[in-house]
């Protein structure tokens, strides 16, 4: 697998106009850096190329290449006058010019001049020919992205511009002994026949025969692994990953070692199938956790060994995450005595109170009293007064509450509340934040009891019975958000 690399000089020309008869500019204009310059006169003014900058490209450019909106957004930009060092495995580097030439008068040139490690020239040349067009001149010995026609003079003359698209490229390939290695040399220059030849600009470029061993990860979303419970309130979650690893000229490194590691150390446990690459170059790692939050709450993975180039890492964000297990989905709420009409009933004081509760002067359903047991919290009237109360599990007594207390000691409330398992199968993290495709977020607070174990959630949907009737119980894939 290799990714070309292009060097592209991008030529900015002003957005003047062209007068021929204004002249040849002085040698002296062009020192430094080429700049605009203008009569004032924007339908007649002498346009200067504006900027010039080598790039380097992490991609292969199409043939032809055409729109300069098609360069690649990551480019880097090299700096002229000192050496950059690029290797022949990832390289292919040509030109790229993008400009207006009407700003070239009869007898001057622009050129980009390419010095191969030999010493070998090649010269591409801009100039205005006899007919009144612009023209780029092209050595055969280069190809070409793309050549738009002459441009003609007269448009030199309108206010309508179009921008000019140029390209030429070089192929360079992984081989011992290629003739392509060594130092090659980038010039943008300027002619006029007064003073002759001047350097505006020079990039080197230092192309290194070296093949490297580089090494592509990918991880799977981060999921908690069937019949997994609880570990101090934490879940475990897993993500599979995958280090490729290859040679940048000969393709997959078979049977080659590379051991996966987290930049999170010992937080992350890793256990690697093999120590070594399988026949497509290709290592497999489970990575797991049950500190999802460690800072920064992601693992990033890389292989270790120091002669592995780790080109792509992997990233592992560890919530949210989905249980592979799904759940069953029920619904809860707190019971009114005025829902149980029929059935025994009995006095108050016959029921078992704290010790700190004087019971009220009625009688009580026996089948309310019970629901209230198995739920927690029920609601009763007392003459025109709606009052609330609760079965203390830890005391074994009722008595009396402002609100349906969870077992977090928060007061209940519908869109916010359910009931896990605390006692029995630990699965969901008690005051977490989970997610039910079919009722949104939700949060832990409360528990279920004997009705609820493992992968079992009740959902809390207000007081009275009305508030379950329209209830479908349903399996369901939740996800863990928050603890």
């Amino acid at each position: 697998m290799r990714t070309s690399l292009v060097f592209l000089v991008t030529v900015f020309f002003g957005l003047g106009l062209f007068a021929q008869e204004e002249g040849i500019r002085p040698l002296s204009s062009m020192e430094g850096k080429p700049s605009v310059k203008g009569d004032g006169d924007t339908a007649r003014s002498m346009v200067y190329p504006d900027e010039v900058f080598a790039y380097a490209f992490p991609t292969n450019l199409p043939t032809p290449y055409g729109e300069a909106t098609l360069l690649p957004s990551d480019k880097k930009e090299l700096p002229p006058f000192i050496p950059n060092t690029v290797y022949l495995d990832e390289a292919s580097f040509g030109v790229f010019i993008w400009g207006w030439p009407c700003g070239t008068a009869l007898g001057e040139i622009w050129r980009f001049e390419f010095e191969d490690p030999s010493g070998a020239v090649i010269d591409h040349d801009m100039e205005y020919n006899n007919f009144g067009a612009a023209n780029w001149r092209w050595n055969a010995q280069w190809g070409v992205w793309y050549e738009q026609e002459p441009f003609p003079y007269e448009l030199c003359n309108n206010i309508n511009f179009r921008s000019n698209y140029f390209g030429i490229y070089q192929d360079m390939k992984c081989m011992k002994d290629s003739p392509q290695v060594g130092l090659w040399k980038m010039r943008f220059k300027y002619f006029n026949p007064t003073a002759g030849w001047a350097t505006i600009e020079e990039w080197q470029i230092n192309v290194l025969n070296e093949s490297r061993i580089k090494a592509d990860l990918v991880a799977s979303p981060s999921h908690i692994p069937s019949r997994t419970g609880l570990t101090n309130n934490r879940v475990t979650t897993l993500a599979e990953s995958e280090a490729n690893i290859y040679d940048s000229c000969e393709g997959p490194k078979v049977d080659f070692t590379a051991t996966v590691v987290s930049d999170r150390g010992s937080v992350d446990s890793i256990e690697q199938r093999r120590p070594a690459t399988d026949r497509h170059g290709t290592v497999f790692a489970d990575v797991s956790t049950t500190d999802q939050t460690a800072f920064p709450g992601e693992s990033n993975l890389s292989v270790q060994e120091v002669e592995i180039e780790n080109t792509n890492p992997a990233t592992i964000m560890w919530l949210p995450a989905e249980w592979d297990d799904r759940f069953y989905i029920t619904c809860y709420n707190t019971p009114r005595e005025s829902d149980f009409p029929h059935g025994p009933e009995r006095p108050a004081d016959t029921w078992h109170w704290c010790s700190w509760v004087t019971p009220p002067s009625k009688n009580f359903k026996v089948q309310f009293m019970t629901q209230v047991m198995m739920n927690g919290n029920g609601e009763y009237t007392l003459g025109n007064e709606t009052k609330l109360v609760r079965w203390e599990d830890s005391y074994g007594c009722y008595r009396h509450t402002i609100c349906s207390i969870t077992s977090a000691g928060d007061c209940a409330q519908a869109g916010r509340t359910i009931a896990v398992d605390r006692e029995r199968s630990l699965v969901v993290p008690f005051n977490s934040t989970v997610e039910i495709p079919t009722v949104g977020n939700r949060h832990a607070e409360d528990a279920g009891g004997d009705r609820i174990v493992g992968y079992d959630i009740d959902v809390y949907n207000g007081i009275g019975e009305e508030v379950c009737n329209a209830w479908q119980n349903s399996r369901q894939t939740v996800r863990l958000l928050t603890y």
